[in-house]
């Protein structure tokens, strides 16, 4: 396993966990957000698993439909974080750090795919690890069901 599937599985349980803080609102809002970057996560797990077996396989629409999704999901949670007004200062902006950073990321895949790569670990993974620790920070304050998904994965 490399380190960008651990930083994929990493967002996976940020995300999850940060829907079962239940400090985004309404709740059907938050569920599609969150729902959308689970699933561009998946997706980009899958294009993973395709590249291993053939590594010359053509995934660029794969690519950046996983992009769109994890995106466009975790700008719906980060604005219903906000409106619902219950996180402190920089804690309610954890996923739009997490789509800033993404974004300034992304347009260096075409232009120099190793400062791509080295800003996905620099940003977009710091960031993914403010949000998650935000979540293990909330975890006793908020409504509590996200403790046993977050102590789970900071254990593995």
């Amino acid at each position: 396993m490399n380190a960008r599937t651990v930083r994929r599985y990493t967002s996976l349980v940020a995300v999850a966990a940060w829907l079962m803080m239940d400090v985004a609102r309404p709740r059907w809002v938050a569920a599609l957000g969150g729902g959308a970057a689970i699933l561009g996560h998946l997706i980009r797990i899958g294009v993973s698993a395709v590249i291993e077996v053939r590594p010359h396989a053509s995934v660029d629409a794969a690519i950046v439909g996983s992009i769109g999704f994890m995106f466009v999901g975790i700008a719906i949670l980060g604005a219903a974080t906000l409106r619902r007004k219950q996180l402190p200062g920089w804690n309610a902006w954890a996923p739009l750090l997490v789509l800033l950073a993404g974004l300034i990321a992304a347009p260096f895949y075409s232009i120099d795919k190793v400062v791509h790569f080295i800003l996905l670990g620099l940003l977009w993974g710091t960031a993914w690890l403010f949000m998650a620790s935000v979540g293990y920070r909330q975890r006793g304050t908020t409504a509590g069901a996200a403790a046993p998904v977050l102590a789970a994965a900071s254990a593995g």
